[in-house]
């Protein structure tokens, strides 16, 4: 086994969810009389909601709280169904878990919310720890849950953990972490972000990413 620690990002690596994230920024939008901007809504997908609002929605510091407030009061109630599991996910993890390998999560979305999406999709179950943002104990960059996940988990090992993502901020928070780190073309980033990035790893399946930790 080349990895036996496997993190996973969640959005745009477990599942698609642009619909329900992107909906809930417009709906915090409104709140101020703003519109969602005209721009690329990839960008959205992947760091946090509150360096969201401020670098791509021209939103005041000040009112970012409030935003984000109104943000999760529609992400909890709507925003979280409107997503799907990519395909060949669910056969990924039961093949890593079979393997032996830990599986962790490390998202910047609220661990709350994580751990929703992982029992909605009937996926918890393959996963030993879900690790996710949590502002109120100042985890929000992705090097937090990284650090938070590997801890909880109980990993002493580096060496043999493998972060999993679909954004340079994956690879970036892997690598100030000091662990591998693997790309995917599935969700909202590409080949040259992640080889910019300097991503150990890029895959373009499920299937290949199962076979770079079980080689």
């Amino acid at each position: 086994m080349r990895y036996t620690v496997a993190l996973f990002d969640m959005d745009g690596t477990i599942n698609k969810t642009d619909p329900g994230v992107i909906n809930g920024f417009r709906h915090a939008l409104r709140q101020f009389g703003m519109e969602f901007p005209d721009t690329d809504v990839r960008q959205f997908m992947g760091p946090s909601i509150e360096y969201s609002f401020e670098h791509f929605c021209s939103l005041d510091p000040e009112r970012i709280p409030e935003a984000v407030k109104h943000y999760r009061e529609y992400y909890s109630a709507t925003g979280i169904h409107e997503c799907e599991l990519y395909p060949g996910l669910r056969e990924l993890f039961a093949r890593l878990k079979a393997e032996g390998v830990t599986l962790l999560t490390a998202s910047s979305k609220p661990e709350k919310f994580v751990r929703i999406i992982l029992d909605n999709f009937d996926i918890a179950q393959y996963f030993d720890y879900a690790a996710g943002g949590r502002p109120e104990l100042g985890l929000s960059d992705k090097i937090d849950v990284i650090e938070h996940a590997l801890h909880e988990a109980g990993v002493t090992d580096r060496s043999k953990c493998l972060m999993i993502g679909d954004r340079k901020y994956d690879i970036e928070g892997g690598r100030m972490a000091k662990i591998d780190t693997c790309g995917i073309l599935w969700g909202y980033g590409d080949r040259p972000e992640f080889e910019k990035a300097g991503a150990d790893w890029i895959a373009g399946s499920p299937e290949e990413v199962g076979d770079i930790i079980c080689s």
